[in-house]
């Protein structure tokens, strides 16, 4: 149950991503003017990093105290007029989330058969080895795609962005827990091959 919920939870925000990118670049597409480019005014969330770690360029009114506290922050949230290079990288993204939401309903609809079979008490199957197999090279696909989205996504805001005390952060782009997902996936997938052989094995000496 608890792999189910995790399998589910990784799946859903990969297919959430998709689906996001993917509404709004066709709503921003469709409400393009002939002749004209297109306006994507709105907001735009990264991380960021301070210019020097010492220093804490910010501050906030505390009200208890009645004193202004200095801060400094690890992520923004920025209201930006229309950027080319960003109306380029919403348009490009339409496509590998597209992608990412089919490849993520073709593989939660494969480990929904393959808990089935296993509950079944079908587990060393050929059919089950090719599921697990799917699965995890599909893990392994979401981290690289998601991995290039938001490489590409920090390289348009460092195109369009540049702040006096702080730097855009690329630190989130790599989200390991699909890898891992991936590589465990596979691992699996050998292990109940090699318990297939074994039981093959066992069969033909009967």
């Amino acid at each position: 149950m608890l792999v189910l919920l995790t399998f589910g939870m990784l799946i859903g925000q990969n297919m959430y991503k998709g689906i996001n990118s993917f509404i709004e670049g066709f709503t921003q597409g469709t409400k393009q003017v002939p002749g004209e480019s297109i306006k994507m005014d709105g907001y735009l969330a990264f991380d960021v990093k301070p210019v020097k770690y010492t220093v804490y360029p910010d501050t906030l009114y505390n009200k208890k105290s009645d004193t202004k506290v200095s801060y400094r922050s690890s992520s923004v949230e920025v209201k930006m007029e229309s950027s080319k290079k960003m109306e380029k990288y919403t348009i490009w993204s339409i496509f590998p989330s597209l992608f990412i939401f089919a490849l993520g309903i073709i593989m939660i609809i494969r480990f929904v058969r393959l808990i089935n079979t296993i509950n079944n008490s079908i587990i060393f199957d050929r059919i089950n080895i090719k599921r697990l197999r799917f699965i995890g090279i599909g893990f392994i696909i979401f981290f690289l795609v998601n991995a290039i989205m938001e490489y590409f996504y920090v390289q348009s805001l460092k195109e369009i962005i540049e702040f006096d005390n702080y730097k855009i952060s690329g630190i989130n782009i790599i989200h390991t827990l699909s890898l891992v997902l991936g590589l465990v996936s596979l691992l699996v997938a050998e292990i109940f091959a090699i318990g297939l052989k074994l039981k093959e094995e066992q069969e033909l000496t009967i």
